[in-house]
């Protein structure tokens, strides 16, 4: 285990080492969890928002707001009291708070920071020029990549320093990296900081919590940082304990941003799903459903939901609508108010009926070795209940920001015997995977569906809904193929009474960035519930 604070000695050619720059800084390996530990940071949506609010559009006078003004986002002046209350309380020059995104380092707030004055982010490549978050207008006026600044800019301490202390809290401590002379540090003696390339520095972890379906706790995601322009004799063990703390309160500020931008999301989809019940469509199709004598298969008896369990658990079809209205306020009550260590940070990891998996249940292009099979056509349904299938599927896709969803039917015999990959003559049987309806299938072909993950959605006695994330495709853009899927969701529907086709809504983005939430989990299962009156009609 290496000593964060007391490292080893250097390489002996340390220009040989692949984390060595041109410049001379040593630059950190990415965390071995970096996948997982981006989710976090996409999960809270704040990197999303400040890109989203970047002037693009002209101003009064006609022309384009600047694009190296610092974008002050939605939990700058929080944060900036914090910053200013670090540089008063350690005595140093600058402070800054952070988040870590997977090429960017995106600074939310600082005080006095001199490398950051007209910049929103640094890159993490320490190579790159400095970056803005607002992209500048080419002469044709689309956006170009902005102009690099200063060349000073590029061996800011923050980037360099800031990826090892993101490195060390990836080990599972909350110790903040101290560096008291960066001359004195092998890793940063070359780096020539200006103004602080004979200083201080020293960075706390901003811990996230882990998002759905995954049980680690937390991830830190980003850096609370402080900057001196000069050496420190010493930072004790209660400068530790009070910068940690700093961290965590920084941390609350943005777990409280995050929450309120769910709780939003929850009551809109809360509303759009009462339209939908209510719509005269749906009223008129289940009327005909109710006329036909089956059974459907229900996965377990009806029952008054218990707030002070998971918020997933739900009962009855009004039990479902209250709550998504009570969930956010019952969790929000019972949350602790400022976090402290890792484990003791709410996560959204750990969700009941919900299997995680990184293994993709349905393939939007197709390449040789992939474990999928083409659906069978879908077969012809009566005209309204057809309508109410579509629009179901458009409504969850829209709703929760899906490239893809649909209703498939699974022949749950000829699924479990393995027939649709025996032999050469596979292609010649019939697919046990038939389309019942579909939105966004506008790709040809068409694509493939996994026969394991979809029967197991069905027959599993343990989760009732699966959840797909393909870590690859959140730890690097680049890692993430155009035309696959890098997360979704299937969530059972039920099955015929003679337990021989069962059904499965699925749903499927390629937005790398897209993390499932828990009340979008809700969403589609509350559809998944509705659509079980209608299984009758669809065998």
């Amino acid at each position: 285990m290496i000593d964060f604070n007391d490292p080893p000695p250097p390489p002996s050619d340390l220009r040989s080492s692949e984390y060595a720059t041109h410049t001379g800084q040593f630059r950190a390996p990415l965390p071995v969890n970096e996948a997982r530990r981006q989710r976090a940071v996409d999960s809270v949506g704040l990197v999303k928002a400040l890109v989203e609010s970047s002037p693009s559009a002209p101003d009064s006078s006609g022309d384009r707001a600047s694009p190296t003004k610092r974008q002050k986002g939605p939990l700058h002046p929080a944060l900036e009291k914090l910053a200013i209350e670090a540089k008063s309380r350690f005595g140093v020059d600058a402070s800054t708070i952070s988040l870590m995104d997977r090429d960017k380092q995106v600074f939310l707030a600082d005080n006095s920071c001199r490398f950051i004055e007209d910049v929103d982010a640094l890159p993490r490549d320490r190579a790159s020029p400095p970056l803005s978050l607002s992209p500048s207008p080419r002469s044709d006026g689309s956006l170009a990549d902005s102009p690099p600044p200063p060349s000073s800019l590029a061996r800011s301490p923050t980037v360099t320093c800031c990826s090892h202390a993101m490195l060390k809290a990836s080990t599972g401590t909350k110790d903040p990296l101290v560096i008291l002379d960066f001359a004195q540090d092998w890793r940063f003696e070359r780096n020539g900081f200006d103004p602080y390339s004979e200083g201080f520095y020293a960075a706390a972890p901003i811990m996230l919590p882990a998002p759905m379906g995954d049980d680690e706790g937390a991830y830190p995601g980003g850096i609370f940082c402080l900057l001196g322009e000069k050496p420190k004799a010493g930072f004790s063990e209660q400068d530790r304990l009070d910068l940690q703390a700093m961290a965590d309160r920084a941390s609350t500020e943005i777990q409280q941003y995050s929450t309120k931008q769910r709780k939003d999301k929850r009551a809109a989809l809360g509303q759009r799903r009462a339209e939908w019940k209510k719509s005269k469509l749906v009223r008129r199709a289940s009327m005909q459903v109710q006329s036909l004598d089956k059974v459907v298969e229900m996965p377990t008896p009806p029952r008054t939901p218990d707030l002070g369990q998971d918020p997933l658990d739900w009962g009855d079809d009004a039990a479902q609508d209250e709550l998504f209205a009570q969930v956010a306020e019952a969790r929000d009550a019972e949350a602790p108010r400022r976090p402290s260590l890792p484990d003791s940070i709410g996560s959204s990891g750990s969700v009941s009926n919900l299997h995680s998996t990184s293994v993709a249940p349905t393939f939007r292009s197709r390449r040789a070795g992939r474990p999928g099979i083409v659906a069978a056509p879908a077969k012809p349904l009566a005209s309204d209940v057809k309508s109410v299938l579509d629009l179901t599927t458009q409504l969850v896709a829209e709703s929760i920001e899906m490239d893809f969803a649909y209703v498939v039917a699974v022949d749950l015999a000829a699924a479990k015997s393995g027939a649709a990959y025996a032999g050469a003559s596979a292609s010649a049987r019939p697919s046990p995977i038939r389309l019942v309806s579909t939105y966004g299938l506008e790709s040809v072909p068409a694509p493939l569906f996994s026969v394991e993950s979809h029967l197991d959605a069905v027959v599993s006695e343990q989760h009732s809904a699966l959840l797909y994330a393909d870590d690859d495709a959140a730890g690097s853009a680049a890692a993430h193929r155009e035309g696959d899927f890098s997360t979704g969701l299937l969530v059972k529907v039920g099955a015929t009474d003679d337990g021989k086709v069962g059904f499965v809504l699925g749903c499927f983005t390629e937005d790398s960035r897209r993390v499932i939430n828990s009340e979008d989990l809700l969403f589609v299962r509350s559809f998944a519930r509705d659509l079980r009156k209608y299984v009758p009609a669809l065998a």
